[in-house]
């Protein structure tokens, strides 16, 4: 693969982690109750929400790659993370059908559908649109985040690395709050890493084929210089802390009519994610939800590459 290539497709998938960690957020854990008459355990039932049973099967859609989770060396649980979404769709399918709303003709009538209603709803009710983002608003957030809507190749970042993910946990701690020559005191006392810990922790992460796909990966999602990622694992084997220290950019996009329109969706997007969480927690705590941990265990969860 031409290198130029290997860049674009480096970059391309940093821009995959950021939606794909983005999509992997849940709301509250539900708790564990006497199952209701109408939805009982049977291997194959994996929650019950208001009597109404969402089966095996139907949750093993909602799995997906998980993605570290800031301050844990532990990827969280994809089973666990797909019964969250899967709650989430059902709960939001139920209140679209109590306000009594319709599906755009055309529209496949599942669960997926009547929920991307609800929030549609519910954002017109609360007036969140693309219109409501003034284009100082939108030059705003551009100037101040460029890294996330340009190209980046390379990124000048700062390690830690470790063979104790616990200890990479209780590091994160001051890591996290650290300023660069916070973070190159952390590096010289606890990296394991002969390279870089003389050096303050100092490493440039090229977007290219032959680079640590996993430094990679965290380094494109981060990409905001000050933001910390980590404790997570590479690919030989030791558990990193991440800092971002600058993400140059070669050739930064003017804010023209499509920039333009790009940062508003993207803040649109927020506040989507927002409305979701906010009906997610109402939602939940006026719903009785029953989980069965023998059927959560058998969820299959495919190779991730």
């Amino acid at each position: 693969m031409p290198r130029e290539a290997g860049l674009r497709d480096a970059a391309r998938l940093g821009l995959f982690v950021i939606g794909l960690a983005a999509a992997a957020a849940s709301g509250p854990a539900c708790r564990r109750s006497t199952p209701s008459a109408t939805c009982q355990p049977d291997g194959e039932t994996v929650a019950c929400v208001d009597g109404v049973a969402l089966r095996r099967a139907y949750v093993e859609q909602f799995v997906q790659e998980p993605w570290w989770k800031p301050g844990s060396s532990v990827l969280p649980d994809p089973r666990q993370q797909a019964v969250e979404r899967a709650l989430r769709t059902a709960l939001f399918h139920a209140e679209a059908k109590r306000r009594r709303l319709t599906l755009p003709a055309g529209t496949p009538d599942v669960p997926a559908s009547w929920a991307q209603a609800l929030v549609a709803d519910e954002m017109a009710r609360r007036g969140v649109t693309r219109a409501s983002i003034s284009d100082d608003e939108a030059a705003r957030h551009y100037e101040q985040n460029k890294e996330l809507f340009n190209q980046v190749d390379e990124v000048d970042a700062q390690v830690i690395a470790f063979t104790d993910p616990k200890l990479a946990e209780q590091v994160y701690l001051e890591a996290a709050k650290a300023d660069t020559e916070g973070f190159r005191a952390l590096a010289a006392k606890h990296s394991v890493d002969e390279k870089t810990k003389d050096k303050g922790g100092d490493r440039r992460i090229i977007a290219a084929p032959d680079e640590d796909q996993s430094l990679l990966k965290m380094a494109l999602s981060l990409r905001k210089p000050g933001v910390v990622g980590g404790p997570f694992r590479g690919t030989d084997g030791r558990w990193y802390l991440l800092r971002i220290k600058a993400s140059p950019l070669e050739h930064a996009k003017p804010l023209d009519d499509v920039m333009r329109t790009t940062v508003k969706n993207a803040l649109l997007d927020q506040r989507r994610r927002q409305v979701m969480e906010d009906l997610d927690l109402a939602l939940r705590s006026k719903a009785k939800i029953e989980l069965f941990d023998a059927a959560i265990g058998k969820i299959t969860v495919p190779p991730f590459k």
